[in-house]
């Protein structure tokens, strides 16, 4: 009779042990459950609120060069391109991108009968006289 005891005793305990269990996981494993059901619904909801910003793909010349009188250097990312004669533009060296620059630099002669050419190795332009006392680097854009 006393092995009757101890096993409706052991039957009892494991039972409850079972139950304790069932009772703290089963909801530990909803609330995760939940938790990942909502995460997919977030994420989609954040990606439907984050529009893309359509950025204008033109920059002005001047915030691609730096100059200083009658000469310009190309900031890094960029380079001088001939575009004309005399005339020179700057453009992306990002292959990734579709970023135009609005503008061109020239050369003109400020007095008269004179000529100016542009000169250009890719990162630095000047403008060299030809029978010209005083060269000018001009900037145009087209706005």
């Amino acid at each position: 009779m006393s092995t009757g005891k101890y096993s409706s005793k052991l039957t009892l305990l494991v039972a409850l042990s079972l139950l304790f269990t069932a009772f703290f996981t089963l909801p530990g494993l909803q609330a995760q459950s939940k938790k990942e059901e909502k995460k997919p619904e977030k994420s989609a909801q954040k990606k439907e609120d984050k529009k893309p910003e359509k950025k204008d793909p033109r920059i002005r010349i001047e915030d691609a060069v730096v100059r200083n009188g009658n000469t310009a250097k190309v900031k890094p990312d960029f380079e001088f391109v001939k575009s004309g004669d005399n005339r020179v533009t700057v453009r992306s060296l990002r292959k990734d991108t579709s970023l135009s620059i609005n503008g061109n630099f020239s050369c003109k002669c400020d007095t008269s009968g004179g000529s100016c050419s542009i000169a250009s190795d890719g990162r630095n332009l000047s403008c060299k006289p030809a029978r010209c006392d005083n060269c000018v680097l001009t900037v145009s854009t087209s706005d």
